[in-house]
Order: structure tokens, then C-alpha cells, then sequence
């Protein structure tokens, strides 16, 4: 399958800067949540010069970069600006996969190609309709994307970085080893410690990785250095995943004034959750989960989700899980907005009973099921466990497993 990459790098960026585009030039950090433990989400050019990377904490960009502007992150508008490119790219092929955000993978077949007996392609070639997606992601959400088509999603991803953002880089099924080769190996999915094992071998370049032996590689790196060397080649077979329309209901709620009450966030999520289980596309369905997300001042986001044994309607339980979810906790920031989400919808609405409770009722039915088994297979079909020696000090001699007769009063369902 011919994939396209399309590629915002580093979108937490790139949105602060649409938004603020007087900061450019400027060594800018963009700080993740204080849920994760403030690490760097994306920085720029300039401060990735000093040595500032994604995921490296706070204190050690501050160390690197110390002329660096620290901007607070902004999670919930990230995630929506991705989600809207998702679904515009949705609009014209069916084959989407989501990665990371302002990151998407798009299957190409049945897009491009000369007209066949009575079937019309949308695209005479890959490179429209790559300008296609690309357009498609811009006018969603403002931002033009980088776009690479490769045979696979590691080589479309690595076209997509060297891409221009005025056109698409296409790479021919043929020519993806020469394409990879000059590239360097960070591009590969290796952790930290076995990267820094590349570079104490020499080996700089994806080409470098290539031109081993696949089974040395596969020995020094177990299974993911065998994939490593097969996506060096251009080898790239596992099938796009793509995103499923959830089975769920979501609904919104926005605060005249921002709360920083964890009470009023409990009666606003019950006032959309009644909203939610009153929609006539939830009738006869239950949900399996319960999401809140909540949109805090200066665009941060707090979410909790729930997940439940059983799937239920029942908006009074619903409630006070997410209650007791919210009991004692304290917001980073006050809270402007509220989402409440029910998850995995599905028309299972009974509850999985216990088989030996209501014993009354349900053992003799048992005995006559039992019953019936016996006579259709001519033999006890059930056996149960008897007393034989139990003052025996060999396990096998205390118990006993004999035939069970429904017809008598013995026995286990007795």
C-alpha cells in the first residue's frame, strides 16, 4: 500500500506560533503539564541549537538554554487542531491512521490511478492527491502540513521531515533504500541506550545499519533491530490501523465565569450528563466508560477517566462514581469548560448474575439440565469431588473424583 505522511513537526509549536507569530527567531520552549512532571513538549530551532530536546525536564532545558522563553503548554487546543486535521483528512480517504498529534498516516489506494472500466479515481497521480490532503489539513486548522508518499509509514514519515511545505516529496517504491539511506539512524524506533550503542559502533546513517548482515543486527538488537534493518531497506508490511468512528456521545458545558470548585464541577457534569443519556442516539445503549475533561484557564487540560465492570445507564451510578473520582481533588488552574464523554456504547444493558445465588430457583434447574445431558450422551456428563481418606497424608488419597447423578439427592447442587 502507498501511504502518505502528512506532517505538522512539532504542532504544540507551530500553534503558538500562528498565534503569536512575534516570537519567531526565538529560543521557545513549550513546557508540558505539570502531569508530566514538566518536561519539554516542543522547542524551537533555536533552542534545539543550545541542546534543548522533546521529553528532557524542565530543569535541564533551563540549564542548556538559559536566554530560552518558556511557554506554558497548552494540551486541550493541541488536541483539538489534531483532532480537526484528523477528520478533514477523513473527508477524502477513509485509510486514516492517528499518531501523535499534528502527525497522520493516509492510505493512498483506491485514490490515485487512470480511469478503469467504469471507475473514476479522485487523483490522476500521488502528487495531487497529496497537495489534496495537504490543503485539506490548512484549511482546517490554519496550518500547512508536510506531506511524504512511501510504500511504508517510515519511509512516508522521513519523506514528510524532508519535505518542503510548498509541495510533497514522493519516494518511488524502487528508490525508498537510496531515499533512507543518508538519513540518520535516530530516525529508527530505537530507545536511548540502544541509539547510544549505534554511535559507539559507528553507525551514523540509516545506510550504515543497512549494509549489515540482517542476523548481526537481529543478534545485537533482538526483534526490534531486525524491524530496524527491514525499515532501513524500505521493508515496511504492517498494514495501516485506521481510526474507527467511536461509539460514543459527547457533550460540552462552559462556565459563565471560570470554577474553581470541585462541587460545581459535580452538579455541571450531572446537568450534561442527563443531557447525554436523554439524546435519542443513546436510547437502548449503555456505556462501558465515562471520561471528563476539563478546559482550565490559560488552555491546560485536566481529564479522569472511568472505565466500568458493567455497562450501565443508570445516570444516578454514573454520577456518583465520577463523584467519588472528583472527591478531594484540586484543579492546577480554574476550570472554564467541562466534556463529559461516555465511552464504548452498546446495547448490553443486563448484568452477568452470580450462578449460585437465588439457589432456590436456579438448582433445580440445574438438575434438570444435568439430567438431560446424561440421557443425551448416555453417561454422567458432570463429575464431583468426594471425601475418600481424608486423614491420609497423600493428597492424591484424601478426595475423589466420582460420576455425578442427577437423580440423586448427592452432590454438589444438592
Amino acid at each position: 500500500m502507498r501511504i502518505a505522511c502528512v506532517l505538522i513537526p512539532a504542532l504544540p509549536l507551530a500553534v503558538e506560533l500562528l498565534e503569536r507569530p512575534a516570537l519567531r527567531g526565538q529560543p521557545l520552549i513549550v513546557a508540558g503539564a505539570p502531569e508530566e512532571a514538566h518536561t519539554v513538549l516542543a522547542c524551537s530551532a533555536e533552542a534545539a541549537a543550545a541542546g534543548v530536546r522533546s521529553g528532557m525536564p524542565l530543569r535541564s532545558a533551563r540549564a542548556f538554554c538559559r536566554e530560552g522563553l518558556f511557554l506554558a503548554a497548552r494540551p486541550a487546543i493541541y488536541h483539538a487542531r489534531h483532532e480537526r486535521m484528523l477528520d478533514a483528512l477523513a473527508a477524502i480517504s477513509p485509510l486514516v491512521e492517528a499518531a501523535e498529534p499534528g502527525c497522520a498516516y493516509v492510505g493512498l489506494d483506491g485514490l490515485v490511478g487512470m480511469p478503469r472500466a467504469g471507475v473514476q479515481a479522485l487523483f490522476p497521480d500521488e502528487g495531487a492527491a497529496a497537495v489534496a490532503l495537504a490543503e485539506a489539513a490548512e484549511q482546517a486548522i490554519a496550518l500547512r502540513p508536510q506531506v511524504g508518499v512511501a510504500g511504508g509509514r517510515f519511509a512516508a514519515r522521513a519523506a514528510a521531515l524532508a519535505a518542503p511545505a510548498a509541495a510533497p516529496l514522493i519516494v518511488a517504491a524502487t528508490d525508498a533504500a537510496p531515499f533512507l539511506a543518508p538519513l540518520p539512524v535516530e530516525l529508527l524506533p530505537f530507545a536511548e541506550p540502544e541509539l547510544r550503542r549505534l554511535a559507539w559502533l559507528g553507525l551514523r546513517t540509516l545506510g550504515d545499519l543497512a549494509a549489515l548482515p540482517r542476523t548481526a543486527v537481529a543478534a545485537q538488537f533482538g526483534a526490534t533491530g531486525d524491524r530496524a534493518w527491514a525499515l532501513t531497506q524500505g521493508i515496511d508490511p504492517v498494514p495501516l490501523a485506521p481510526r474507527r468512528p467511536p461509539a460514543e456521545l459527547c457533550d460540552q458545558l462552559t462556565f459563565p465565569r471560570p470554577v474553581v470548585e470541585a462541587q460545581a464541577v459535580i452538579a455541571a457534569a450531572r446537568h450534561v450528563l442527563i443531557r447525554l443519556l436523554r439524546r435519542p442516539e443513546r436510547a437502548a445503549r449503555a456505556a462501558r466508560g465515562l471520561t471528563l475533561a476539563l478546559t482550565l484557564d490559560g488552555g491546560g487540560r485536566w481529564e479522569r477517566r472511568l472505565t466500568l465492570h458493567e455497562p450501565t445507564a443508570d445516570g444516578d451510578r454514573l454520577l456518583r462514581l465520577l463523584a467519588a473520582r472528583l472527591d478531594g481533588a484540586s484543579f492546577p488552574a480554574a476550570v472554564e469548560a467541562l466534556t463529559l464523554v461516555l465511552h464504548d456504547l452498546c446495547g448490553e444493558t443486563g448484568l452477568q448474575g452470580s450462578l449460585f445465588t437465588s439457589r432456590g430457583r436456579q438448582l433445580p434447574e440445574l438438575r434438570t439440565a444435568l439430567a438431560q445431558l446424561c440421557a443425551r450422551f448416555g453417561r454422567p456428563a458432570v463429575q464431583t469431588i468426594v471425601g475418600v481418606e481424608p486423614w491420609s497424608r497423600l493428597p492424591e488419597r484424601q478426595y475423589a473424583l466420582i460420576d455425578y447423578d442427577p437423580s440423586t439427592s448427592h452432590g454438589p447442587f444438592a
